[in-house]
């Protein structure tokens, strides 16, 4: 057992959305001159490339957001790093493979970063969860990451603990999965990445809100898939056996996120 994580059983439940949006404030105008004078004064140093990384470091460029569309993808592109996923995939009687692909800026250091959750969840309003979601393989070039913790308390969700020195900056790591459905229509997959110090305490950004990247899929089953369910109903271990982080604050924390980032949607 990790001594830094409690002994409490059930891991929270992926939230829905979360709101990325930085809030520039201005500064004083005494300020800005000085500023001003001061650019004036100071020679030019060239800039350092996007996405380049010292090595050693946990934090990079963060991704240009005017580079941040892509064709067929689902994508959101922050400080703390892009997220992208198919916008929309078809299930016909088979089960899909589909992947959640995100590349981290940082892992806030600074602010005693330990732990990245990456939460991958199906619920519908109705509280039915006709998708069943089965982890492939979580890897960065290749390689496979080891999870601190797999956790998949049932077939329609699926929580990936890992630290975050095991996580490469600057690097995409992919979460491969294969998705089927029990039930035809219309289904959102989601997923979200949120970074932790040791107490479970989340990662800030620049404008003091939860740092976090969120995307998701629309999936439309024409045909569902074989009923037998294969995930779900307990845990997987890659790496350190620790126990889940279930408090009461964290999952209020994540309830909260995942609500602000389904409005922050268009």
């Amino acid at each position: 057992m990790h001594p830094d994580l409690p002994s409490t059983a059930r891991p929270p439940r992926l939230p829905r959305r979360h709101p990325l949006r930085l809030r520039l404030r201005t500064s004083l105008a005494t300020l800005a001159l000085a500023l001003v004078a001061l650019a004036g004064a100071v020679p030019a140093t060239h800039a350092q490339d996007p996405g380049s990384q010292d090595p050693g470091s946990q934090t990079t460029d963060p991704p240009d957001a005017a580079a941040c569309d892509e064709p067929g993808k689902n994508r959101q592109c922050t400080e703390f790093g892009s997220l992208a996923m198919d916008t929309q995939r078809d299930i016909r009687g088979q089960p899909i493979d589909l992947a959640a692909t995100f590349t981290l800026a940082t892992t806030y250091p600074e602010q005693g970063g330990r732990w990245l959750l990456v939460s991958v969840r199906s619920a519908e309003e109705d509280g039915s969860d006709p998708v069943t979601i089965d982890l492939v393989r979580f890897a960065s070039g290749g390689s496979t990451i080891p999870a601190a913790r797999i956790e998949q308390p049932d077939p329609s969700e699926l929580n990936v603990w890992v630290e975050t020195l095991d996580v490469p900056v600057g690097a995409p790591v992919d979460l491969d999965l294969r998705v089927g459905a029990t039930e035809r229509g219309a289904f959102r997959l989601e997923t979200l990445v949120m970074a932790f110090d040791r107490g479970y305490a989340p990662m800030k950004d620049a404008a003091g809100a939860d740092a976090s990247l969120y995307a998701s899929t629309l999936l439309g089953v024409n045909q569902e898939t074989d009923a037998g369910r294969t995930g779900g109903g307990g845990s997987r271990f890659d790496g350190v056996s620790i126990p889940a982080p279930a408090t009461d604050a964290l999952l209020g924390l994540l309830a909260l996120a995942a609500l602000a980032a389904r409005r922050s949607r268009p």
